[in-house]
């Protein structure tokens, strides 16, 4: 029993002093790039941990904003990590910000949410409107 509380107090130390720390893109991309390549024994942890940062940054963002994508209902974890590692390449001058605002910014580039039709018909109607006025005017 004493054996378990000290071991229950050790991994509650450890696990305090790592939680909270975030990832520059710059550090989130040198995991990617393992996961897009071949993973062997020697770095499949790192490649473990970039795929549950990804996740854990998609699955939060699901469920604190759940209307904010407009995403495939059966989308798989490796097409967002596919999103991801092509934002991350195609992006390089913003990958010193921090990972998880550059996952939420691939996500919402590759799945936006669409406008619902009402509003796109009174945006229409606004410009329609608009032009009519700078018709009128000349």
């Amino acid at each position: 029993m004493r054996k378990t509380i000290i071991v229950m107090a050790v991994l509650l130390f450890v696990s305090s002093m790592t939680f909270g720390q975030f990832k520059t893109g710059n550090q989130l991309y040198e995991d990617l790039k393992v996961w897009d390549s071949n993973v062997t024994d020697q770095n499949y942890f790192q490649s473990g941990t970039s795929f549950g940062y990804v996740m854990g940054v998609f699955d939060s963002l699901e469920a604190f904003a759940p209307n904010v994508l407009d995403r495939p209902a059966n989308i798989t974890a490796s097409q967002v990590m596919d999103v991801v590692i092509k934002y991350f390449k195609e992006h390089p001058e913003e990958r010193h910000e921090r990972a998880n605002v550059l996952i939420n910014r691939a996500l919402l580039e590759a799945w936006p949410k669409k406008s619902p039709a009402w509003l796109t018909m009174t945006d229409q109607a606004s410009e329609e409107t608009k032009d009519k006025k700078k018709s009128e005017k000349n």
